[in-house]
């Protein structure tokens, strides 16, 4: 397989410099337009704010001001710097405060002010609570109570207390999970017991001695140390635990166990006028007057984690499942509130411009019509890969149930009616984490089958007769039985597998003919492949193979054919901080190389071959994890599917072109701050580039549409506007205007 293109690349790391703190980092977010797709269903806390029913959710936080209207939605990226929100209240100033995973946050929406949380590792931790006593903030942390001033130096640490009494915590230390100030006094729930102290001076809560505990130690009736609420009523301190509600009856020394909800976790505890509302999984129940009724459920899929009244309405939050509202009758369900699950395996985009998204578990969705609409695919495990072909339909690949295609009705391929084999004779659990289609050829692989078949491979046209479809299998040399991913480029199918490397299956132009079939194995020992635990196995548009592995990132040097005896593997340098495990791989129009990893995702310049990384740190990134890359070819955005959402990079320039008509320089103005700032085009093919002063003097010439702001000399040039050239390997040539600004 021989290629005329250039075989010299360069893949340079950009690693910069951090600088961490005990508690405040700095993040800087990138330049990129970045959107996050959530889910809204699964409730942490509810507060009545301002006549609005506040919602903090593992997607974000809610808004909500009228039942019948979609509320307002913050996420990382309009204000939050996080998804993973816990808790919301409004302080004596009135002003919003709002915990989430690695930051407390001074709420004003898109304007907020984050304080990112950190370890001296500059690991961020989860934050789960916050009280206000005035002048501070009282903040649980699963590493400490933290005391928090609203006015020194714009809001900062005053202080961290890890020892309560003898409290002996699972971890190093203890989770805190609730803050409840009574007076002088400071209640603490916590993953190792219940903690009182006097908090009037700060500083003595540094002894541990200061503390009295509650615990099965000494209150053999708690029955658990895992205490998730505290809450004053009416003069009293009740007690959520992991084993049900209780009174602290501190005159007597001794713990009241109350028999509702007896044994269950309390989930949350609200105190509203004469009432303490109970939410637990054993039932929902209200304490008046000394006695707990239990309240109606009716409409509600289970027992509610959380809730608040607001006026004549009460809203609820089932554990992952949605928000409640209801007066007198039943409950209905809220449904404004995002992507159905967070749990995001893949996305595809049908030509007609139709989002379909793959959870891991909760089955496959279409936005249609701006209305998230289940598609009944069988999947008894696991989502795990979504192909758009060339028809429209878009094609699962799950674990447990084979292949679903999805179009205007839904077809189920698996062992019983393709070519595709169970993991046991009698059994037809059937794998395919991964699914392609090139012309009218589907080919599926076809994971721990149980008679050593791959790879499915299926004719589009025919695919109900089974004598449409055959397989490859150890019979043809493929003779690993983990197969894990496949792809296929003119008539050559790759087989990633997760314990004996990549398998290149030449197929020829007649699929179904296997008479001219080759096929070699590529490993650690065998072409240098960085490991033999491949993740995913990816061509680019000109047919070079790029392998991600549990070790690295190779591609395969296109200057041999893939039966070659001197072609072998290159592997590329990672940038510090990203990698070494490569979970997706994906070209876009610009030859952009787009990497997802376990610990962010990073972007190969086609041009320059610098590297990029973005996190969710740095960037709109959702999650660090990247289990699976879509780019939409009519607009050029990103999809990036997370096991906490989905998150949309915006292509800087659209949907990229081979008509020179239609090309733009971008950015216009192209404002060069740096040697790295670099003006680009959303053209599709091969150019040269020239630039000229407004006079029509020729300032530079280059290869590729590409330009730094510097001339032939390489010298820098001054600002102002330059006028463009570009012409095509065909001679078409298109023209236009910049303005460079240099800084």
């Amino acid at each position: 397989m021989a290629h005329s293109q250039n075989t010299t690349r360069r893949f340079r790391s950009k690693v910069a410099l951090v600088t961490v703190f005990l508690v405040c980092l700095s993040i800087t977010v990138s330049a990129a337009d970045w959107t996050t797709w959530t889910s809204f269903n699964d409730a942490r806390r509810m507060r009545l704010i301002d006549d609005a029913v506040w919602v903090a959710t593992s997607g974000g936080l809610l808004a909500i001001s009228d039942a019948g209207f979609p509320g307002a939605q913050f996420s990382n990226v309009n204000g939050l710097g996080t998804i993973d929100v816990t808790d919301i209240i409004q302080a004596a100033d009135l002003q919003k405060w709002v915990t989430g995973y690695g930051r407390l946050i001074k709420f004003d929406g898109s304007n907020s002010t984050r304080y990112p949380f950190a370890d001296n590792n500059g690991d961020m931790f989860h934050l789960y609570c916050v009280k206000d006593d005035g002048e501070y903030l009282w903040v649980g942390t699963e590493r400490a109570l933290v005391l928090f001033s609203k006015n020194i130096d714009g809001g900062q640490i005053q202080d961290s207390y890890q020892l309560f009494d003898d409290l002996n915590p699972t971890f190093p230390t203890s989770d805190i999970n609730d803050i409840e100030l009574v007076g002088d006094s400071i209640w603490l729930a916590t993953s190792s017991g219940l903690v009182v102290a006097d908090r009037s001076n700060p500083k003595l809560l540094k002894a541990p001695a200061n503390w009295t505990k509650y615990g099965v130690g000494e209150y053999a009736e708690l029955g658990t140390d895992e205490i998730l609420r505290v809450a004053a009523f009416e003069s009293e301190v009740y007690v959520g635990t992991a084993n049900g509600l209780f009174l602290v009856d501190q005159v007597n020394d001794t713990l009241i166990r109350y028999g509702f909800a007896a044994g269950r976790s309390i989930r949350d505890l609200k105190v509203e006028n004469d009432s303490l509302f109970i939410y637990s999984d054993g039932g929902f129940g209200v304490l008046t007057s000394g006695v707990v009724s239990a309240l109606s459920t009716t409409g509600l899929p289970s027992t509610p984690c959380t809730g608040v009244r607001a006026g004549m309405i009460r809203w609820v939050g089932v554990q992952e499942g949605g928000l409640y509202h209801g007066g007198s009758g039943a409950y209905e369900l809220y449904p404004y509130t995002g992507l159905p699950n967070n749990n995001v395996a893949d996305v595809a985009i049908t030509p007609t411009g139709v989002v379909t998204v793959l959870f891991q578990f909760e089955g496959l969705y279409q936005l249609l019509e701006g209305t998230w609409v289940q598609r009944p695919i069988n999947m008894s495990f696991r989502g795990h890969n979504l192909h758009t072909d060339r028809h429209g339909w878009v094609w699962a690949g799950t674990w447990g149930d084979g292949l679903s295609r999805v179009g205007d009705t839904i077809a189920q391929y698996s062992s019983h009616n393709s070519s595709l084999q169970g993991v046991g004779v009698n059994d037809p659990y059937t794998v395919a984490m991964s699914v392609t289609t090139s012309g009218d050829h589907l080919f599926a692989s076809n994971l721990d089958a149980y008679d050593g078949t791959a790879v499915a491979i299926g004719n589009l046209s025919s695919l109900d007769v089974l004598d449409s479809w055959i397989s490859l299998g150890a019979a043809d040399g493929i003779t690993s039985k983990k197969i894990v991913s496949v792809d296929y480029y003119a008539g050559g199918l790759a087989v990633g597998t997760g314990q004996a490397g990549v398998f290149y299956y030449w197929l020829g132009a007649n699929v179904f003919d296997k008479s001219d079939d080759r096929v070699v194995r590529f490993h650690e020992g065998f072409k240098y492949l960085a490991s033999d635990v491949v993740r995913v196995v990816k061509f680019a548009s000109d047919g070079e193979l790029w392998v991600g592995t549990s070790f690295g990132l190779s591609r395969y040097n296109y200057a041999f054919d893939y039966f070659d005896s001197y072609g072998r593997f290159v592997d590329i340098n990672l940038p510090a901080g990203f990698g070494p495990e490569i979970t997706a791989v994906e070209f876009d129009g610009r030859n952009n190389v787009w990497l997802g990893g376990r610990n962010g995702l990073a972007r190969i310049d086609g041009i320059t071959g610098d590297f990029a990384v973005y996190t969710s740190r740095n960037s709109g990134l959702v999650d660090d994890e990247v289990v699976n890359i879509t780019i939409d070819e009519f607009t050029g955005d990103l999809y990036l599917s997370t096991p906490r959402g989905l998150s949309v990079m915006a292509s800087m320039i659209g949907r990229p072109t081979a008509n020179l008509d239609s090309v733009y320089a971008f950015p216009n103005p192209f404002v060069v701050g740096s040697a790295d700032d670099r003006l680009n085009f959303n053209f599709s093919r091969q150019a040269t580039l020239r630039v000229f002063s407004v006079a029509g003097e020729v300032v530079a010439n280059l290869p590729e549409p590409s330009w730094d702001g510097r001339n032939d000399h390489g010298q820098p040039v001054a600002s102002g506007v330059y006028l463009y050239v570009l012409t095509d390997e065909d001679g078409n040539v298109g023209r236009g205007k910049i303005l460079l600004v240099r800084e």
